[in-house]
């Protein structure tokens, strides 16, 4: 261990007389009898050594144990302060540093320092994270950037605005003090919705619930959100996009006429409605169906219901909507096949009630897959706007190897 002396200094002991004089450390001072010759240094040194030990720290002494000073430290037997504490550093006990009586008892500080064990303290500012300790540390005084000065990450309601990732911080939970509570500079786009602000989220994508505005999504504001077929920004109900914005949607009569076991299901029927859409270079001319039905569907339940109108290829309107469609007549005959061209007047293919359900029986043909002459299915008439348009009771049912033609409604999207 490392051990050091004090300076000696001059110190008058009082009360060792000797015959009636005054011992004084270096030299003696007689009452009576003038000058004597100075004492031996040695005195001092003994006196002193009489003192370490008492319990007392003298001012000539570092520290003062009592019976406990030892060599091996903290208080060596001359009074002297060794190890951890003596202010020498001592590498080879593993001491990082040693401010003698300053070292602290503190695991960490923000200004540093020593420890009581001679280990550096951690400290804020350093550069150093120390784990446990701080958020964050990047060694500068910076409060803008994303960790402030007292080695805490910056946030939202610090009161130290982020260069970058925050509009404002006024350090308060008061939404409406010109600052809001995710720090962002009231106005439209902040995320919070203020004043006369229909909403506010914090995006400029107009196809979502609100507008770069701050105004509700609505149809008839000219984008098409979500929901929305198509918005024209308009109360035209004859251009394509209704006011409920949706869009028409196409229907036609087959050029070609079909026997009923020619289908094989009510997908073959499909099949039949895309590929002449196709041929015809229609939009969405994977998006047809047959309007068709048996035991295992129909076009109520196989159809997409929708709010537009149903048109020809010739503007005509056949119906206004599905629940128009539906409810016992329509608008117009359905007699203008895929290539706009009109057919005179014939029978379709249906088994289908007004209603675009399935009529009661077994009348489809073995779900339009047999042509043989017992067989029998239910048709409709291209001709009418009543009820007959789709079920023809004046000649129904008819024999599944009698030709007749199929209408094909275009639906959502392909399929």
């Amino acid at each position: 261990m490392s051990s050091r002396r004090k300076q000696s200094r001059s110190i008058t002991l009082e009360g060792a007389g000797y015959g009636g004089v005054a011992l004084v450390l270096g030299f003696v001072v007689s009452s009576c009898c003038g000058d004597v010759p100075p004492l031996d240094t040695s005195y001092e040194e003994l006196f002193k050594e009489s003192k370490c030990g008492d319990g007392t720290v003298d001012e000539w002494e570092e520290c003062d144990l009592g019976e406990a000073n030892s060599d091996e430290g903290p208080c060596s037997s001359e009074c002297v302060l060794v190890g951890c504490g003596d202010y020498i550093i001592d590498e080879q006990d593993g001491e990082q540093c040693d401010d003698g009586a300053d070292n602290k008892e503190v695991t960490y500080d923000v200004a540093g320092g020593c420890s009581i064990e001679c280990t550096i303290l951690p400290r804020c500012g350093d550069g150093v994270t120390d784990e446990g300790f701080e958020e964050c540390d990047d060694g500068n005084s910076e409060e803008t950037d994303a960790c402030l000065p007292s080695c805490v990450a910056a946030r939202c309601g610090d009161g130290a605005v982020e260069f970058g990732v925050e509009e404002c911080d006024d350090g308060n939970s008061d939404p409406v003090d010109g600052c809001t509570n995710d720090c962002k500079l009231p106005g439209c786009g902040n995320g919070t919705t203020e004043g006369d602000e229909e909403c506010d989220d914090g995006n400029k994508d107009d196809t979502d619930g609100c507008l770069s505005t701050c105004v509700l999504a609505t149809c008839g504001d000219g984008i098409t959100q979500a929901g929305e077929e198509c918005d024209d920004g308009n109360t035209d109900e004859e251009d394509g996009c209704n006011n409920a914005c949706a869009r028409d949607r196409v229907v036609f009569v087959t050029s070609e006429d079909y026997q009923g076991g020619d289908f094989g299901s009510l997908d073959g029927a499909d099949a039949e409605c895309r590929a002449l859409a196709d041929a015809a270079e229609l939009d969405n001319a994977m998006g047809f169906r047959a309007w068709l039905s048996d035991d295992t569907g129909s076009p109520s339940t196989r159809f997409f219901r929708s709010n537009g109108r149903y048109v020809l290829l010739d503007g005509r309107v056949v119906a206004f909507d599905w629940n128009d469609l539906t409810d016992g007549g329509i608008w117009t005959t359905i007699d203008v096949d895929e290539s706009g061209t009109m057919i005179n007047q014939s029978r379709v293919w249906s088994n289908t009630a007004t209603d675009g359900t399935t009529i009661p029986g077994s009348d489809d043909c073995e779900n339009w897959s047999a042509g043989d002459l017992e067989l029998m299915g239910r048709q409709g008439v291209f001709g009418a706007i009543d009820e007959e348009w789709t079920d023809a009771a004046t000649f129904n049912p008819a024999p599944c190897p009698a030709p007749a033609h199929l209408y094909c409604f275009e639906q959502q999207g392909a399929g």
